[in-house]
């Protein structure tokens, strides 16, 4: 197989055909982290399609620069990009809940972005035990669909909780 440069493998997950894009992302997600850039760019686009297939490929490169900008996608209009960006940031691991607890101090008014960052938070908490202790509390609150304003300021307090523990 002859080498295809990166650029072109990005603009080929806009293609109309389903075998191709899958192709590209492919090639793209063996590439792995020099082809972090170009997704975290597509995160932003306007197509739904490129946003779709970068959080795909994103979802099998687990990469931490690649964190803003599915954070953001937490909050898409379209459920399966929410989705597959909560993947990718459980893939990514416990580095991303700092971020994700910031922005849902944020945007607790927005119940895609809720149900998508409890997806992450939940799912993170599972696996650790000192996790679980501090993101409990939100978890909790948003499992019940609480108001707005317990679910930031629980987000807050967590992201507190985080901090001390690096400071202590």
């Amino acid at each position: 197989m002859e080498s295809r440069p990166l650029a072109q493998l990005i603009a080929q997950l806009g293609d109309r055909g389903g075998g191709e894009r899958q192709r590209a992302r492919e090639t793209l997600i063996a590439v792995g982290a020099p082809a972090v850039p170009s997704l975290v760019a597509l995160l932003a686009s306007s197509q739904d399609r490129l946003r779709w297939e970068a959080a795909k490929a994103l979802t099998e490169i687990p990469n931490p620069a690649a964190i803003p900008g599915l954070v953001s996608l937490l909050d898409d209009p379209k459920s399966d990009i929410r989705w597959l960006a909560a993947i990718a940031l459980i893939n990514v691991g416990n580095r991303s809940v700092p971020q994700v607890l910031l922005a849902l101090t944020d945007c607790a008014e927005s119940k895609g972005f809720r149900d998508a960052s409890h997806h992450v938070l939940h799912d993170l908490a599972q696996r650790n035990e000192v996790l679980l202790d501090i993101l409990g509390p939100v978890l909790a609150v948003m499992g019940e669909t609480g108001p707005v304003e317990a679910i930031s300021s629980r987000a807050e307090a967590a992201l507190a909780g985080l901090q001390a523990l690096g400071s202590g």
